[in-house]
């Protein structure tokens, strides 16, 4: 092959490359980021750049050990409900900056990293209490979905030792370590590296996490296959169990199919009763989603004192020595305030009776049947 064929093929590593060594002597301590974004690179062409960035920053610091522990990250996009989001409470919007903010150069704070959710758009706003409410919260939109996993040196090599997600315009606490971030990232880049991660760790914590986050992502047709191989694998239920997790996060008829089987047919009392927690989301989102659709208000319907005292009933219900399914399910299917409907399904979803099962599934409709 010719030099200028090679230089060609070679060119987004190398301007990696030269890029981190010239921002290396700028960066120590815990408010280390070095940006690796380049929209020619794969992730994984990142991640080995990134790493070798990292061991060579330990060979170059070994009385401070800054690099001995650090992060790599990088962002997804998932479809949300407007008002949907994980982490970052109690922060105040009106004074912290945002982990977008940060990775990007906009901001740099020395030590621990809490930043909060950014500015608001026009569908939305901002109340006395930083927090934020919109007008239609339902809708769907797509987020940006930070990915973040935590390496630590040992015998020359990156082990994976945790991995956290957080919303790219929220915070998270990075432990005052060194982060690289890569950029966005496709569905299916990120869904091999998190599989490659997967199969090489050995540790079952960071295992179970990895199954959960490759749910996280919305592309079904890649992550249903895989976490289907483990909830059918040679795994501890754990695991197994956990694969029900990602799959409770697929908005698929597919995902829901292998939810009703799990939970029908699992030799695995705990696999069964985590697929069956995530089936009763599934009946729960679709109900409250047609009640939506009527305006359907529970505040109409009652106080916030007598809705209380109605949960509470329910509850009560249920730990009695008695056959309270019957009831659960007319409670489910015809109670006229959401909050209590919703309520009922949750616990129909608990057990173990083949009767709320079948109440489940009928509420999800025809063609949803085993």
């Amino acid at each position: 092959m010719r030099l200028l064929e090679r230089l060609t093929l070679y060119a987004p590593l190398l301007a990696i490359w030269i890029f981190g060594l010239l921002i290396m002597p700028e960066l120590s301590g815990a408010q280390a980021v070095v940006n690796l974004e380049n929209e020619s690179a794969t992730l994984a062409q990142k991640v080995e750049q990134g790493t070798r960035y990292a061991m060579q920053n330990v060979s170059r610091n070994d009385s401070e050990e800054v690099w001995q522990t650090y992060w790599l990250g990088y962002s997804i996009v998932r479809r949300m409900s407007r008002n949907s989001r994980f982490g970052g409470s109690g922060y105040d919007s009106r004074r912290q900056g945002t982990l977008k903010g940060w990775v990007e150069g906009e901001e740099r704070v020395v030590g621990t990293r809490r930043v909060r959710t950014a500015g608001v758009n026009a569908a939305g706003n901002t109340d006395a209490d930083g927090s934020i409410s919109y007008a239609n919260p339902d809708e769907e939109i797509e987020k940006d979905i930070a990915i973040l996993l935590k390496f630590t040196m040992d015998g020359g090599g990156a082990v994976l030792k945790d991995i956290d997600i957080a919303m790219l315009d929220g915070w998270v606490d990075l432990d005052e370590l060194p982060v690289i971030w890569m950029g966005s990232s496709p569905d299916g880049e990120s869904i091999e590296l998190l599989w490659s991660q997967f199969e090489s760790s050995s540790e079952a914590d960071v295992k179970e996490d990895l199954v959960s986050v490759i749910g996280y992502h919305d592309r079904h047709d890649l992550t249903l296959p895989l976490l289907k191989r483990i909830l059918f694998g040679n795994y501890p239920d754990d695991l197994r169990e956990q694969a029900t997790v990602g799959i409770g996060w697929q908005d698929s008829d597919a995902a829901l199919s292998q939810l009703l089987q799990t939970a029908r047919t699992d030799l695995s009392e705990d696999v069964r009763e985590s697929a069956r927690f995530w089936l009763a989301q599934k009946v729960v989102q679709k109900m409250l989603g047609d009640l939506n659709a009527v305006n359907l208000d529970p505040a109409k319907h009652t106080s916030s004192e007598q809705t209380d005292l109605q949960k509470q009933a329910v509850f009560a219900l249920t730990q009695l020595d008695t056959d309270s399914v019957p009831l659960l399910i007319e409670l489910g299917n015809s109670h006229n305030n959401p909050e209590i409907r919703q309520q009922a399904i949750f616990w129909l979803g608990q057990g173990d009776d083949p009767r709320a099962l079948d109440a489940l599934v009928s509420w999800l409709g025809p063609g949803f049947t085993f």
